[in-house]
Order: structure tokens, then sequence, then C-alpha cells
């Protein structure tokens, strides 16, 4: 669950915009480093990408979990690894 915390706590769109342009995305519109914000600032394509990597973060977190702790592992961890992600993406 921290793994999915951590993971969760990437900011993908803050990361592309520095990458794009070099700018900091968090200067436009809401001030959040979400898809919107990206969109807006480096275009369509990447907010799009900013979208889709945000929600692999979560789908990565339990995907790990079940590969760290196997078929056998306690399943309530596997659970929880997605919404840690989400929180460590909030």
């Amino acid at each position: 669950m921290l793994g999915g915390y951590l993971l969760g706590s990437i900011p993908v769109g803050y990361l592309i915009v520095r990458w794009k342009s070099g700018a900091d995305v968090r200067q436009t519109g809401s001030g959040a480093t979400g898809a919107t914000n990206v969109t807006r600032q480096a275009g369509r394509t990447l907010g799009l990408l900013t979208l889709f990597l945000d929600a692999l973060k979560g789908a990565l977190a339990v995907w790990l979990a079940r590969a760290i702790l196997g078929e056998e592992g306690t399943p309530w961890a596997v659970a929880g690894a997605g919404p840690w992600a989400v929180i460590g993406h909030c």
C-alpha cells in the first residue's frame, strides 16, 4: 500500500509539461497538475497522455502488489494498493 501511495504521488502532468516546454503547469488555470491544465498549457495530446498515465498509476499499483505478494498474498493489501495510489495522487 505504501508503494501504491508513492507511485500515485508522482506528478505526471508536472513532469510532462516541464519536459515539453520547461514551464510550470501549476501556473495555469486551477494550479493543479492534472490533465485539464496540461491540455491548456501543452495541448490535447499531452493532456490525454497525462490522463492515461494518471489512471495507469492506480492500475500499476494493484498489478505490482499482486506481483509482489502473489496469488496467495493478503487480498486486502492488493485491493488497498489502488485507493492508496489515488490518495497519493491527491
